[in-house]
């Protein structure tokens, strides 16, 4: 959800994201499925897979595009606040890494 009081709630994209993150958890569900051995009919693994394979196209790019929605109006923002967190928080954590 969003807490900034000048942009409104968009409750489309935390739909849209939330399906896409399920597509993605479905796609590798079936992967794990498959190598598990635990679907006894072959018809309803291909069934899946033609499925996961329709959805394939369009899960990743669409969680980007919603995300870039989001992501437009944290960017056009100026505020130092804004710049600290996109900026300083990343290097500190990169450095933390680099460290341990």
């Amino acid at each position: 959800m969003n807490d900034s009081p000048e942009t409104p709630d968009l409750p489309w994209v935390d739909v849209a994201k939330a399906v896409c993150i399920f597509l993605v958890v479905l796609m590798h569900a079936e992967l794990q499925i498959e190598a598990a051995g635990w679907v006894d009919h072959e018809k309803i693994a291909a069934t899946w897979r033609v499925i996961n394979e329709f959805l394939r196209p369009m899960r990743m790019p669409t969680f980007f595009l919603v995300s870039g929605v989001l992501a437009a109006a944290s960017l056009r923002r100026d505020d130092p606040d804004a710049r600290r967190k996109r900026y300083v928080r990343p290097l500190y954590l990169y450095n933390l890494g680099r460290r341990l």
